[in-house]
């Protein structure tokens, strides 16, 4: 599928791609395949002229499951998403979707929290492409990027939440820093009087503190 400068594949990683990288690997774990004809029967493809074959090996491609054209091989990333560790499979995983270009810059720009109003206006400048071609495929490539993203690891993607114990600065005062990695939060209504109320606190406090005699 065409989106602007992108292509997407029209088949997921999981599970068709994956499955056929499989195959391939126990099937030829150590070897270049150049057979073409068996290979898109163990890939159950009746030729390897097939559109559905050949389509299947672009797709393989794309994800960078294998390598080569003509003579084809397992990548080490299709290696490692079908027979690696946990660890190992799940970077590979990660490597085999941010190899789809489009699904690489959504990824920098919104994890696996795509917007969800209008996505087809922030498709429309990442794609470069009219709103109305933006509009139509939206949602299409929204379901297949979120097809591919859901196989991340649980820590991908995820937004950082405020700690509970940090409060939101309320929106009718300012955040000043001050010279020693202090900060000052005073409201903007009546703020130079804020200001001198809590000079004459800080100093009163420093000058009670350089005379500790005098406390009580």
């Amino acid at each position: 599928m065409r989106v602007g400068n992108y292509t997407i594949p029209d088949v997921r990683l999981f599970p068709a791609l994956v499955e056929a990288a499989k195959k391939m690997y126990e099937a030829y774990p150590n070897e270049d395949i150049n057979d073409m004809k068996a290979l898109a029967v163990l890939l159950d493809h009746k030729s390897p002229r097939s559109g559905t074959f050949l389509a299947k090996m672009t797709f393989l491609r794309s994800y960078g499951l294998i390598e080569g054209r003509g003579v084809v091989r397992v990548s080490e990333i299709g290696k490692k998403i079908t027979f690696g560790a946990d660890e190992e499979k799940s970077e590979a995983i990660k490597k085999a979707i941010l190899n789809i270009p489009l699904w690489n810059d959504l990824y920098a720009k919104f994890g696996a929290n795509l917007p969800t109003d209008s996505f087809w206006a922030q498709l429309s400048k990442i794609a470069v492409i009219e709103a109305p071609e933006a509009q139509r495929v939206s949602e299409q490539v929204r379901k297949a990027y979120l097809e591919d993203i859901r196989y991340l690891p649980r820590t991908e993607g995820k937004k950082m939440e405020p700690k509970d114990n940090i409060s939101p600065i309320p929106s009718d005062t300012e955040s000043f820093a001050i010279p020693g990695g202090a900060k000052a939060i005073l409201p903007k209504e009546g703020m130079e009087k804020a200001w001198q109320k809590l000079k004459r606190t800080v100093d009163a406090y420093f000058k009670e503190e350089a005379n500790p005699q005098k406390k009580g």
